[in-house]
């Protein structure tokens, strides 16, 4: 995690296979990737599961993540859905237990226009690591001149989309 809260000094993407940790001696060869380039499938999701939980923080401890929200593209929702609401395993005849049955909550995302890529998410984690800040709220005012009614108005305000931390998102961008 970053010193200050709006300054990402990694240099890489939210998801990526290059995370880095500012601590000495800590080795990011295990647990600092969270992009894979699987298509959406259980088998898939399974991988993504066990990667996510096996994330390590900044000084190469475990961290506590949960997996259970999938986000994805209005295209891939009848699969998303068979996957997270079949009792059964997927194309299987011998009707074992499906273990990502009511496991995630799916979110079909307008704005992605990539029709394969899919993420899955830790709903806490992410509340806690990306969020919307008013620096200053708006403010709006107005003037006019009562002579020649020219008028005048002007809006002011700051904000900010903050990202914390990467712990809380796999990425499969799918090629």
């Amino acid at each position: 995690m970053d010193t200050y809260f709006y300054n990402n000094s990694e240099g890489v993407a939210l998801c990526s296979n290059s995370h880095t940790t500012p601590a000495s001696g800590v080795s990011t060869g295990s647990g600092f990737d969270n992009l894979s380039t699987s298509a959406l499938s259980a088998t898939a999701l399974s991988a993504a599961y066990i990667q996510m939980v096996g994330f390590r923080d900044s000084m190469g401890n475990r961290t506590d993540v949960e997996p259970d929200e999938i986000w994805i593209p209005p295209n891939l929702f009848e699969q998303a859905y068979e996957i997270t609401a079949s009792m059964g395993k997927l194309d299987g005849n011998t009707n074992n237990r499906n273990v990502h049955e009511g496991a995630y909550t799916i979110k079909r995302w307008n704005y992605m226009t990539d029709t394969n890529d899919w993420f899955l998410c830790d709903s806490r984690a992410r509340r806690m690591s990306v969020f919307w800040v008013d620096r200053i709220g708006s403010e709006f005012a107005f003037v006019e001149d009562f002579d020649t009614l020219v008028g005048k108005w002007r809006g002011y305000g700051r904000w900010a989309n903050v990202e914390r931390d990467w712990r809380w998102i796999n990425g499969s961008l799918v090629s």
